[in-house]
């Protein structure tokens, strides 16, 4: 059986995503932030979802820690996990932190797995959130010093910049296949 390790289990698209990857013949083991998290997936009033042989194991984007143990032992692993919220935050650090940071340290951990392939979450936002109108492609960037730029955009443009720079200059050791799908 194929092996996925799915960072934000708890958000809608992780959720969403430890729906399907079952039928499809994955075994999930998803991340979550504090054990209350769990409980979350289980209690969702949609959830058709069997947890009873869901694995999650507690690992945090703002911290090193765990982060080696979660992604060994995988063949795939789909990083869906990033702070959002409607409103900017009253710092900005509080979402750049878990969106940049957080996705190297899940990168970095790779540096010793045998990950064949990465799904990572991108947005709509990283290609056009600094435009009012036009047409934009995934070669396009917001630009992060624009005014009215949310900070969400701003979190998810960076972390796409610091993916693709991580790709660019890693070494043999950890060369898995990328996929970066934009929502």
């Amino acid at each position: 059986m194929k092996k996925v390790l799915l960072t934000g289990i708890s958000g809608y698209i992780g959720f969403h995503c430890a729906s399907e990857l079952p039928k499809e013949g994955f075994s999930v083991r998803g991340t979550i932030r504090n054990a209350a998290k769990r409980a979350e997936v289980g209690e969702t009033p949609t959830s058709s979802m069997d947890i009873s042989n869901l694995k999650m194991v507690k690992v945090d984007l703002t911290s090193e820690n765990g982060w080696f143990d979660a992604t060994s032992k995988y063949d795939y692993l789909m990083h869906v996990a990033s702070p959002f919220t409607i409103d900017n935050p009253k710092s900005e650090i509080e979402m750049m932190e878990p969106a940049v940071q957080g996705t190297l340290r899940v990168l970095k951990a790779l540096n010793q797995a045998d990950i064949q392939k990465v799904v990572l979450t991108s947005s709509i936002v990283a290609m056009m959130g600094d435009k009012k109108s036009g047409t934009f492609t995934p070669e396009d960037w917001t630009d992060v010093n624009a005014k009215d730029v949310s900070t969400y955009a701003k979190s998810k443009t960076l972390a796409k910049g610091a993916v693709w720079d991580f790709v660019k200059h890693r070494t043999d050791q950890n060369k898995f296949e990328l996929v970066v799908p934009y929502a």
